[in-house]
């Protein structure tokens, strides 16, 4: 698992809480473990600092990012190199895999393309060649992480409908899930009863004892929940409960960014509405 020396440091040592300025500090056997999950960066600068500046608020184990660092907007060498400044775990996404590998192309829309092309050009083979070492799939204890769904994740599915939903729940054999991908935040249940139900996208969510439960940690540089500020979760071990956490970030810098780097005026735009 990719993970190198942070930056971000948010507790003193003594406190209970690792020490997120020195290295290899990260524990698994936390019994009060709280996480703090993201995906999507997707390229902006200043939807990525805006999150990090948040989670200088709060108090966290452990971290792990979903994918997707890469695509889209016009900062994918700075938002990749102030990822790994960070001791957190990182998983691969598709527009990850599509800088290092022509295979999906295909399946991706103009501006994706586009995005996938650009980063190309802004990443060095050394910087490449990260991606393409990601893992798809984590699991740490009893919770499982994957950009798309545990089932075939290669396939890089969206979980929006229940069939797709219902057949990562299958394959799903932890408690708890996080995953990423569609940019829409939300939390599924799967009770004793095979029934799926949403158990809601805002705020503090209790999660059940029982059954199976995939959180989506929504995007933070592009969100597609029709609300524009970046999104990512704190998931707390010993309460069971995520919160989804909204940060606004500076918008009309990140879109003259993209403008200015030629890339689609589309992928400039929708940051404004969160779709």
């Amino acid at each position: 698992m990719n993970s190198v020396t942070p930056s971000v440091g948010l507790e003193k040592p003594g406190s209970g809480l690792v020490d997120l300025s020195t290295p290899n500090l990260y524990r698994s056997g936390m019994a009060e473990e709280t996480w703090v999950v993201f995906s999507d960066i997707h390229s902006n600068l200043e939807a990525f600092q805006a999150v990090l500046a948040d989670m200088r608020t709060i108090r966290f184990h452990r971290m792990i990012c979903l994918g997707d660092v890469a695509g889209y907007a016009a900062s994918p060498k700075d938002c990749l190199d102030l990822l790994r400044t960070l001791e957190t775990d990182v998983l691969q996404g598709n527009h990850d895999f599509a800088v290092v590998d022509d295979e999906i192309l295909f399946d991706m829309s103009g501006p994706a393309v586009t995005g996938v092309r650009y980063a190309r050009e802004q990443l060095s083979a050394s910087r490449r060649d990260f991606l393409a070492a990601l893992p798809m799939v984590a699991t740490h204890g009893k919770l499982q992480f994957v950009h798309s769904s545990l089932d075939h994740p290669e396939a890089w599915t969206y979980l929006r409908r229940e069939p797709e939903i219902r057949a990562h729940f299958a394959v799903q054999t932890d408690p708890v899930c996080f995953c990423g991908h569609t940019h829409i935040p939300g939390v599924f249940h799967l009770g004793s009863g095979d029934e799926i139900r949403s158990l809601g996208a805002s705020g503090r969510i209790e999660l059940p004892r029982e059954g199976k439960v995939l959180i989506n940690a929504g995007s933070v540089g592009q969100p597609r929940d029709r609300n524009p500020d970046a999104c990512y979760v704190v998931y707390e071990k010993a309460a069971r409960t995520v919160e989804f956490r909204r940060v606004p970030y500076d918008i009309d810098a990140a879109k003259e960014r993209i403008i200015r780097a030629g890339l689609p005026k589309i992928t400039a735009e929708r940051l404004s509405f969160g779709k």
